[in-house]
């Protein structure tokens, strides 16, 4: 299985941001994510599991859903 796109609205640090993701062809590449402490990487991977794994497995896995939510917002979508 491989991913092509995330989107996460209203999710910790992103209010809206979409990843696309190489694998053109039917060939998956891989994807690397550099940055500084605190600008999302860890927030993305686990939001992907988290899609992977859809809304049945992937709520029990989440502790505390709300502290996903990006501050001061009713809701947040991760696709």
């Amino acid at each position: 299985m491989y991913l092509k796109r995330l989107t996460l609205k209203n999710i910790k640090c992103f209010a809206d941001a979409t990843l696309s993701l190489p694998g053109e062809g039917g060939h998956a590449g891989l994807t690397v994510q550099l940055g500084v402490n605190s600008t999302g990487k860890l927030t993305v991977l686990q939001a992907a599991a988290l899609a992977l794994l859809g809304p049945v497995s992937g709520g029990r896995l989440l502790q505390q859903p709300a502290s996903w939510v990006r501050q001061g917002q009713a809701f947040g979508e991760i696709q």
